[in-house]
This record gives C-alpha cells, structure tokens and sequence, in this order.
C-alpha cells in the first residue's frame, strides 16, 4: 500500500510543471506550519505543527522562521485548504520544508489521500526522541 502511495504522489507532484512553480520570499511566519508571502496566507502541505496554547508551539514557529527566513521559496500549489489558505509543498534551496520541520520533531505527518508521506521522517524524530517527540 505505501509503494502505491508513493508512486501515486510521484506521479501526482512529478507531473508539476515550471509554469506551476511559484517563488516567494516570506513576509511573516504564523506559526509552524503557515507564514505570509506577497499578501497571501500559505499553509504547508502534510504537517501539522503545535497550535498556540501547546508545548513547542513557538519552537516549531522559530524552527520553520530558521528555515525560511531570507530564502527564495519555491513552492507548489496543491489546494485552497481550511481557512482559505493556500496549502502549497515548498522548498528552501532545494529541500523540502515539511520533510526537515517531521524529522526535527518540530511537524506531525498528516496522513492524507496519498498516504504518510512524511512517515520515515516522523519515525526517525520518534525513534531518537526529537522535539515533541523529546517526552
């Protein structure tokens, strides 16, 4: 079931054109998993990160800040989620944002039509104990 998941998300995020790539340079960072670029509110695709009133909620939101702070985005529209934001997967000099934010243990995998696409990451943040995984 995961290889089908897997070579479904390929074929889905592999048939992206250039023309569906947009480029971003972030204006404000919401929290751990949403921040603010060119008046628009993007959520990252296939996290979930602690909300407010939970532990390492401002740790994930100065983690994800770290990691995109000052860097050219590149990112890919998947759909208009809750709260009308633009739920997008983005990259920072080539490397997936969601993937880091799982594997330090500051993102939960959220499971989606595709499968746990993140799972690996969020197994290795568990299995050595990383942020919120660290209790």
């Amino acid at each position: 079931m995961r290889v089908l998941a897997f070579i479904l998300s390929m074929m889905l995020f592999g048939c992206l054109s250039d023309a569906d790539k947009q480029f971003f340079y972030v204006d404000h960072v919401i929290d751990g998993d949403t921040f603010i670029a060119d008046n628009r509110r993007i959520r990252i695709w296939g996290i979930d990160t602690p909300e407010k009133d939970e532990p390492y909620y401002q740790t994930a939101r100065l983690t994800l800040e770290s990691l995109i702070e000052d860097v050219e985005l590149e990112c890919n529209f998947v759909e208009t989620g809750k709260y009308r934001r633009d739920v997008m997967r983005c990259y920072a000099d080539g490397s997936d944002i969601a993937a880091i934010m799982v594997k330090k243990g500051m993102a939960k995998n959220v499971e989606r039509a595709l499968g746990a696409y993140y799972e690996r990451e969020e197994i290795d943040a568990q299995k050595n104990k990383r942020g919120i995984w660290s209790e």
